[in-house]
């Protein structure tokens, strides 16, 4: 919307802007963006552009703008486990059948080891290391982050791979999650029930050179050998996927954008990884010479949740922010 606004007053101001602006707008980011990404491989030309820039994320802080320069990509499966043909009563078949959701429970725990890495053979080999640049970068953000963390998270501890900062952990270094389990009885009071299945939701972060069906199948087999004999497993594939993205952080539309969110907030940006994934944005890569992702919004502002929300202040940077990137960007091109 800031950005509808930011073109709404450059068309009419008396001088328009020396650009030409195309205005896409999508609905599927949750869902993988199917529709649109088959949409620019069937018509490149349409979305063609020197610069596509993509408003889907957050700032730093209402009174810290910052600049996205990675985002991470994604794949995902679910895994089934099963053993007897249907549930059992405990009692009776107790002690003779391998408990699915045991089993599951067994499985997942193999996933990673008890620094947080991911414990998949092959998983890391394509991991694009976290550069002297990156460092730099990120140590900037870290109390930003930390803040950020400790107010929204709120856990005991910060957990994950010792070796890197919080931000590197959030943005450089892919993940392996379990979104989601179930199996058995889940109503209230007690069932004595053995289920005949059990099964979790997995998704995996990427970064940077990681393909996501390289990791995919990484995890798959992995799950096949540790798998005991005694359960069958079989997996579901929810056709999500998208690859990681880094952008050039001295690149002239980054430039153009830094300038933008300066003259708007008053504050030079900072630059940061996103742990996040915007699938659409790999895909502007192939028909723009250059990317940005400029975002307005607040990871406390509770996106997809109850009460989602954004300053009204940012609001208004925001179209300021666009407005004046759009200036920029027509100026540098003459």
């Amino acid at each position: 919307m800031a950005n509808l606004k930011a073109v709404e007053s450059w068309l009419a101001a008396a001088d328009k802007p020396k650009v030409n602006i195309k205005v896409v707008l999508e609905g599927e980011e949750e869902s993988g963006s199917e529709n649109i990404n088959a949409f620019i491989a069937r018509h490149p030309e349409r979305l063609a552009a020197d610069i596509a820039m993509i408003s889907d994320g957050a700032i730093l802080a209402p009174d810290q703008p910052s600049l996205t320069y990675g985002l991470r990509g994604v794949t995902a499966l679910e895994l089934h486990v099963s053993a007897p043909v249907s549930d059992l009563h405990s009692g009776h078949w107790g002690g003779s059948v391998h408990n699915p959701i045991q089993a599951l429970c067994e499985i997942i725990a193999q996933l990673h080891d008890e620094n947080g890495a991911v414990s998949v053979p092959g998983f890391y080999d394509d991991v694009a290391a976290v550069t002297a640049q990156d460092r730099a970068l990120l140590e900037k953000v870290e109390p930003f982050m930390q803040a950020e963390w400790d107010d929204v998270v709120n856990a005991p501890a910060i957990w994950g791979e010792p070796e890197y900062i919080l931000p590197e952990r959030l943005g450089a270094r892919p993940t392996l999650e379990i979104n989601g389990i179930h199996g058995g009885y889940t109503g209230d009071g007690m069932k004595t029930v053995l289920p005949a299945r059990a099964f979790a939701k997995i998704t995996c972060r990427l970064v940077p050179r990681q393909d996501p069906d390289r990791a995919l199948n990484c995890v798959v087999e992995h799950i096949k050998r540790i798998a005991p004999e005694t359960i069958n497993v079989d997996f579901q594939f929810g056709g999500m996927g998208a690859e990681a993205v880094l952008l050039d952080v001295d690149g002239p539309a980054m430039s153009a954008a830094a300038a933008a969110y300066t003259h708007a907030w008053g504050v030079e940006p900072v630059f940061e990884r996103a742990g996040g994934s915007v699938p659409i944005t790999f895909e502007c890569m192939k028909v723009a010479k250059e990317v940005v992702i400029m975002s307005y919004g607040l990871k406390s502002g509770r996106a997809h949740g109850p009460n989602e929300n954004i300053y009204l202040q940012n609001f208004s940077n925001g179209i300021q922010s666009t407005i004046k990137f759009i200036d920029v960007v027509g100026e540098n091109r003459g």
